[in-house]
């Protein structure tokens, strides 16, 4: 019989918080009159750094805009963070690997819903339909990040 090894630890939520909000809507109003649809890119980014002991902020970051025939109709930037407790205790000795997996996906589950819902919020409340995200695969992107900065801890 093998023992097993655990590759999750106890997270707890102490904040979550809007860092940075911005939208801009440069076309207002005449965009608004026309039946083009628009090109949307939408780019995400997640950080992690230690603040002290187990406690860590990760902000999870996206950065989207939208343009009609070469033209910005919006842009719209949101850093949404949150400072997470990780582990059962101070004293406890953690895994690198496993703290940079519950950052990197764990943590970031609990704050996309919430981004969700301000982009949702905000591009409806600038007079567009307003832009939900398809969910997404943390632990595809962790697994990337991690490939593209091997010997990058925290930062």
């Amino acid at each position: 019989m093998t023992a097993s090894h655990n590759t999750t630890l106890p997270i707890t939520v102490h904040l979550q918080y809007i860092k940075d909000l911005s939208f801009e809507n440069p076309m207002a109003p005449f965009g608004f009159t026309t039946d083009e649809q628009p090109d949307v890119n939408i780019d995400i980014d997640i950080e992690a750094h230690q603040i002290q002991g187990h406690d860590f902020e990760v902000v999870l970051s996206a950065v989207i805009t939208s343009k009609i025939k070469d033209e910005v109709s919006f842009i719209l930037e949101l850093h949404y963070a949150g400072v997470f407790g990780i582990g059962h205790n101070e004293n406890e000795q953690l895994d690198e690997d496993i703290v940079q997996k519950c950052l990197f996906v764990d943590c970031v589950h609990i704050l996309f819903p919430y981004v969700r819902q301000i982009i949702s919020n905000i591009t409806r409340d600038g007079g567009f339909p307003d832009l939900t995200l398809a969910p997404l695969d943390f632990l595809k992107l962790y697994q990337e990040k991690k490939q593209a900065n091997a010997s990058k801890k925290y930062h």
